[in-house]
Order: structure tokens, then C-alpha cells, then sequence
């Protein structure tokens, strides 16, 4: 996309007062460390939407001693940062899904990380993999985080999960049929 098209993404986005170039581009992203030989997601910041992007983080903001992958960034309504991320499988044999809560600047992690739960715990899901979590506040005000597994018949499939009270660190179910599947949307 040329430059044009990204800042008219923007138009309406921008608080009264500011300009684009005064509100910081924030990027999660996972690699593998050179330091501990480790995957895991830090946190990087542009003046432009189009880069060259920073590490904000000192490093990875995961914890450094696990395989973690896709950080994602959700605000909650009293304006608290917070991330989810994927616990890789490969540490221990089953994926899981966490969350932390993050500083102002997002440039470190604040308290404990909470597994909020595993790859096994729908009832469609047949694998050991967490993948891709992302948070979706509803109308009605109800906290859902959209992530990948596959089903009962090795399918890619997207599953929906629910905060029982809003926020990343509650307690989360599952829907018993996932949104998406490879071959059938079990939604409606």
C-alpha cells in the first residue's frame, strides 16, 4: 500500500488536537532469540505507520525461559494494557493460551502471567496447538478472544472463547462448536 492509502486508515482515529505523526505505531512481534535461543514477542514502535519500527521492549516480554509467539495488544475500558500470547507446545506438550498485564508504555510486563487455558479444553479441539489469539469486545459488552486450534477431524478451525467478566484475566469458556472450520462454519 502506497502512503496515501495507510494515513486514510487513520482519518477518524486520531484524537482531537493531534496529528498522525504525534501518536506512536505499535507492533508485537515473535522471532527466535539470538540471546536465549528462545521464540517469543517484543514490542516495537514507529513514528509512521510504515516504519522503521524500534524495540520498545529490552528484548522479549515474555517470559524468557518459554516458546511463546503472537503477543497481542488488548486496552481494557479503565485504559490498562494488556497482552495475550501462545505458550508454545513445544515446552511441554500442549499449547496454552496467557495473558499479562503490561506498563503504561508498554515496554515490560506488570505482575504475574495467568494461563487462562489450554489447547485440549474446548470440546471440539483435537490438537496440542494454541495459535493467534485476538480479543473482540462485543456490543453488549462481553470480552471474547478469537484463536486457532484444529477440530475433532484435524481441521484448521477458530474458536471462540469468553471472559466470564470482561477482562483478560478472567475465567474463560468455550463456544462447543467452533466459528470456522477448514471444511464447515459451525456459526450463526
Amino acid at each position: 500500500q502506497d502512503s496515501a492509502a495507510v494515513l486514510s486508515m487513520y482519518q477518524g482515529l486520531i484524537p482531537e488536537g493531534m496529528s498522525l505523526g504525534q501518536i506512536p505505531n505499535y507492533l508485537f512481534g515473535s522471532y527466535q532469540s539470538a540471546e536465549t535461543g528462545r521464540r517469543g514477542t517484543s514490542v516495537f514502535v514507529a513514528d509512521d505507520p510504515l516504519g522503521p519500527f524500534e524495540e520498545l521492549s529490552d528484548g522479549h516480554i515474555t517470559p524468557h525461559e518459554w516458546n511463546c509467539i503472537d503477543g497481542t495488544l488488548y486496552v481494557d475500558e479503565d485504559g490498562v494494557p494488556w497482552m495475550a500470547f501462545v505458550h508454545e507446545w513445544v515446552d511441554e506438550g500442549e499449547g496454552s493460551m496467557c495473558v499479562v498485564r503490561l506498563s503504561d508504555d508498554l515496554s515490560r510486563t506488570e505482575g504475574e502471567v495467568k494461563t487462562v487455558f489450554y489447547a485440549k479444553d474446548p470440546f471440539w479441539s483435537d490438537n496440542k496447538v494454541t495459535d493467534a489469539p485476538y480479543f473482540y469486545k462485543t456490543s453488549g459488552g462481553e470480552l471474547l478472544m478469537i484463536w486457532s486450534n484444529s477440530d475433532l477431524f484435524d481441521n484448521y478451525a477458530i474458536g471462540i472463547a469468553r471472559s466470564d467478566n470482561g477482562r483478560p484475566d478472567g475465567e474463560w469458556s468455550h463456544d462447543a462448536i467452533p466459528l470456522y472450520s477448514r471444511n464447515f462454519t459451525y456459526a450463526e
